[in-house]
C-alpha cells in the first residue's frame, strides 16, 4: 500500500508502470546520455589541442580530490 489514495484505489499494473518508465525516464536519461557524450567529445578536442594543459589540469583536479579525500577521513 502507498500512501497515495488514488493509486490505493486504482492500483497499478506493470503495463502502466513500464509505460510510465519509457515516457518519463528514458527520454531525459537519453538526453543527459547525449549531453555527457558531447561533453566528453569536447573535453578530448581540447586535450588533444593541448596536452600539457590537460595534464596540468587532471594533475590540479587529482591534488584537490585527494585532499579533499585525505581531509574526510580525519
Amino acid at each position: 500500500m502507498s500512501s497515495c489514495p488514488w493509486l490505493n484505489a486504482r492500483g497499478i499494473s506493470s503495463d502502466g508502470l513500464i509505460r510510465m518508465v519509457e515516457d518519463c525516464v528514458v527520454p531525459p536519461a537519453m538526453a543527459a546520455v547525449d549531453a555527457v557524450e558531447g561533453g566528453l567529445a569536447c573535453l578530448r578536442d581540447q586535450a588533444r589541442a593541448k596536452p600539457r594543459q590537460a595534464l596540468l589540469v587532471a594533475g590540479a583536479a587529482g591534488l584537490v580530490l585527494g585532499l579533499l579525500l585525505a581531509g574526510r577521513r580525519r
